[in-house]
């Protein structure tokens, strides 16, 4: 009896986090801070907007941790690659969501290249496995598409659209349709050491949408600040990420109004150079 309480809890915790994750790694540049990851263009976007990754020159590897509300059955783990060529860029990742009892492993392939010398534009296919204990495991494809343009100088626009096809889990009970987002990022970059931004993202599973402001700051030649505010649900959010020689660590929090704590950390490994760019 205990048992069948626990499992509903679970699933009861996991249909709440499902409005503030879709079943992905959330990025600890942009997603875990709030903001929507259109205007991702680090390493791990790969995980949100698949046009970040074209600026990378060398071959990147990470590992990331995230924890939604310090629940354990909310947590997710993820492991990716980055693979440069002249042609097109390519990243390989997996991640997965939730414990024993129920999870969601994700395996994807990301492909980025240039249009033109201020357009980029990145696809993603991702596999989605879902396993409910003592269930039939069940699978879900989905495509993901973005672009990233220079607008000015110093300003860039940056669009992503996840499952637009409203791609699902269907079992011999019902069907579980994953969300549909698009997302719309304006960066500003006022210094080399400091830069702004703003975005606003709209989920099917949202009522209304949400906006959100970060900034990022080079307070150190090896340290960087960040910060977010998003509303509706409100979330304050502070990271930072450190770098030394090829190793670059990011840590960043958020807190929901009512659901509490996120936490999320992220470790990338760079061979040949500093960030790989």
């Amino acid at each position: 009896m205990f048992r069948k309480f626990y499992v509903f809890g679970l699933l009861v915790n996991l249909t709440v986090s499902s409005f503030t994750q879709a079943y992905e790694f959330p990025s600890p540049s942009t997603k875990a801070l709030g903001l929507s990851g259109a205007s991702d263009s680090t390493a791990w976007a790969l995980f949100s907007n698949p046009a970040g990754i074209y600026h990378f020159n060398k071959v990147v590897t990470g590992i990331g941790y995230h924890n939604a509300y310090q629940l354990k059955a909310l947590s997710a783990q993820s492991a990716f690659c980055i693979i440069p060529s002249s042609l097109i860029k390519l990243g390989l990742a997996y991640s997965k969501y939730g414990e024993n009892l129920y999870n969601i492993q994700n395996l994807s392939a990301t492909f980025a290249r240039a249009l033109s010398p201020d357009l980029q534009f990145g696809f993603r296919f991702e596999y989605f496995l879902r396993r409910i204990q003592n269930h039939s495991k069940v699978g879900a494809l989905i495509v993901d598409a973005g672009f990233r343009y220079k607008a000015y100088h110093n300003v860039d626009v940056a669009v992503s659209v996840n499952n637009p096809a409203r791609q699902g889990f269907a079992d011999e009970y019902n069907e579980q349709i994953l969300p549909t987002s698009i997302a719309v990022a304006c960066i500003s970059k006022l210094s080399d050491e400091f830069y702004l931004t703003l975005d606003i993202l709209q989920r099917s599973d949202y009522s209304t949408m949400v906006y959100a402001f970060g900034l990022n700051a080079q307070v150190h030649r090896m340290v960087e600040f960040c910060g977010a505010i998003s509303a509706k649900p409100l979330r304050l959010a502070i990271g930072t990420n450190i770098s030394w020689n090829n190793i670059e660590v990011k840590i960043a929090g958020n807190h929901h109004d009512t659901l509490g704590l996120s936490t999320n950390v992220g470790i990338t490994y760079c061979f040949g150079g500093s960030k790989g760019k």
